[in-house]
């Protein structure tokens, strides 16, 4: 459900060190497990100055996170539609496009290779892997929507497939059981609450 009246701002490119093969990022493991909203997590800023996750997402808006490789070709393909579409809704949100598996100076060389509009994302660099972790991201390219206190509201694979209404009816779930033809069943659905009679 596109949101009415526009969408994501300025864009984050955070770089992870992890081993990953092909467009996966592998099994992703917190180092602190006990971190609130990511808060004991430190990314480094494309010039190479360093914050906590937690205060460059620090915004009273939603975000739409964008996690890639430096070698995934899907990855390539959607640089410059996440690009057009972080542009066309930065009036109202943020969007961050985090590059995974790459140390400071190739998140650079790539910034500067592929001509990444930093005018439009700013840039991150996550040695350590630990926001994808965090997140439990497992493959690329992954596109989470946060709310503005940081979770996640949706996920996605494709830029073409984000779809989020931010001015909808917030979703609460009905429910359902019985039995069938000697079986029984539970059903629970995502309905916005004025819809329910």
């Amino acid at each position: 459900m596109v949101g009415r009246g526009g969408w994501w701002a300025t864009a984050a490119i955070v770089a992870f060190s992890q081993v990953v093969t092909g467009c996966s990022t592998g099994a992703a493991v917190l180092r602190d497990p006990g971190a609130d909203a990511a808060s004991g997590v430190f990314v480094r800023a494309l010039e190479g100055g360093a914050t906590t996750w937690e205060q460059a997402t620090a915004s009273p808006r939603d975000k739409l996170v964008v996690f890639m490789t430096l070698w995934c070709a899907p990855c390539k393909a959607e640089q410059p539609e996440v690009e057009a579409w972080a542009r066309a809704h930065a009036s109202t949100h943020d969007t961050l496009l985090v590059v995974s598996g790459s140390p400071l100076g190739e998140a650079q060389q790539m910034a500067r290779d592929r001509r990444v509009a930093v005018d439009d994302l700013a840039v991150w660099v996550d040695s350590a892997g630990d926001v994808a972790a965090h997140y439990g991201v497992e493959s690329t390219p992954t596109l989470l929507w946060l709310a503005p206190d940081g979770s996640v509201r949706a996920k996605w694979h494709h830029i073409a497939d984000v779809v989020v209404d931010t001015a909808a009816e917030p979703l609460e779930p009905v429910t359902d059981s019985g039995e069938e033809l000697g079986t029984s069943y539970d059903v629970v659905l995502l309905a916005p609450a004025a819809s329910r009679g």
